[in-house]
């Protein structure tokens, strides 16, 4: 499993505070890979393991796994828009492997005598699901930036 990112690339280029680093960054860092691995499945571009015989460019992200970009634009827009997913996740206090069922409800109008509460169902809901299911626009914007995704109408 390719993972495009990591905690310390997190807090390291200012995404989240050590504070904020939430304990299922690892889930969240691989279903953030997943996602920008989907989303640029069309995509063509040059991919580690170096072909034999070639020198392994100093631009080479430390740990490089088979399948991941070589070209260093491509590697930044990965980690970028992986980074930034997680961001995301974490900000709206989203978590994907809990899907719909693991977020709170959002309430709209409360009474204190009665007692009353109504929660948001409809429109909050399919907000929620693109939520998990896609990538946000802010990292569909940093691959698209990179030239990635582009032959795609859109990636939610």
């Amino acid at each position: 499993m390719l993972l495009y990112a990591t905690s310390a690339d997190l807090v390291s280029n200012g995404w989240l505070t050590s504070g904020q680093i939430p304990d299922n960054v690892a889930a969240l860092l691989r279903q953030a890979s997943d996602m920008v691995r989907f989303a640029t499945r069309t995509d063509r571009y040059f991919v580690y393991p170096v072909p034999a015989g070639e020198a392994v460019p100093a631009s080479a992200p430390a740990g490089t796994d088979a399948g991941k970009p070589r070209d260093p634009l491509y590697s930044a827009a990965f980690n970028a828009a992986t980074c930034q997913q997680v961001t995301f996740w974490v900000q709206a206090k989203i978590n994907p492997d809990a899907g719909l069922a693991g977020l709170a409800q959002i309430v709209t109008t409360q009474s204190v005598p009665g007692g009353a509460v109504t929660y948001e169902t409809a429109l909050t809901q399919q907000w929620q699901q693109d939520a998990i299911e896609g990538l946000c626009q802010a990292a569909v914007v940093i691959l698209r930036d990179a030239g990635l995704t582009v032959n795609r109408p859109n990636v939610m």
